[in-house]
């Protein structure tokens, strides 16, 4: 008896719970003209995590993050600083592409291509990033502001010169939203003004 439960406690935990398989799938889908063929199977991360491989890069899914495509451009440099279980954490949205090149939002951080294309990281310990929030930690002497519209931190300007709120319709940028600052200058909010879709913050050009 005690046998046959070691063995389905060791299936649950091996099994990945319904949503993050709904979650993963639906992202897989949506991109699969993109991704290119598997290269292994679906396995779990640090902090129960999932990750997927494919030719063109990996879907990544957490509780707190959702399913994101991190792709060959940015994963050698993400690997590089340990991945999900490194300094930068989970992604928390899509790549984005501006003027100044390309850039993907963290937990805690970004992922930027540098004048030469090549691609670097900008990596902040003290804040917690979610599509929507980013919030310093309450121990920390850094503190939020606004400047030209852009999000900076202790008057230094976010990755690629701005950190914006915007409204993503089918990533299209469609609508208003507006970022609130809490008054202890430790948390900002990308919030709806008009906005059919999501608002989230996307390091970049405005």
């Amino acid at each position: 008896m005690r046998r046959m439960l070691s063995t389905f406690f060791l299936v649950l935990a091996l099994t990945p719970p319904a949503y993050a398989q709904d979650a993963m799938q639906a992202k897989i889908d949506a991109l699969r003209a993109s991704l290119g063929s598997e290269v292994g199977q679906e396995r779990i991360t640090a902090r129960g995590g999932r990750v997927h491989d494919f030719q063109t890069g990996s879907v990544y899914w957490s509780p707190n993050t959702g399913a994101r495509l991190v792709t060959s451009l940015g994963l050698p440099k993400y690997r590089e600083l340990g991945a999900e279980a490194g300094a930068l954490g989970f992604p928390v949205g899509d790549e984005q592409w501006g003027l100044s090149g390309m850039s993907q939002m963290f937990e805690h951080g970004f992922l930027i291509t540098t004048s030469t294309g090549d691609v670097d990281a900008a990596i902040l310990p003290e804040a917690t990033f979610t599509e929507s929030s980013l919030t310093l930690s309450a121990s920390s002497n850094l503190e939020l502001g606004l400047t030209n519209g852009s999000i900076t931190v202790q008057n230094l300007v976010l990755p690629q010169s701005s950190l914006s709120c915007n409204c993503v319709q089918q990533s299209q940028r469609l609508g208003i939203c507006s970022v609130k600052i809490s008054s202890d200058k430790k948390t900002a909010t990308c919030r709806a003004s008009i906005c059919g879709g999501s608002c989230q913050f996307q390091a970049g050009d405005r």
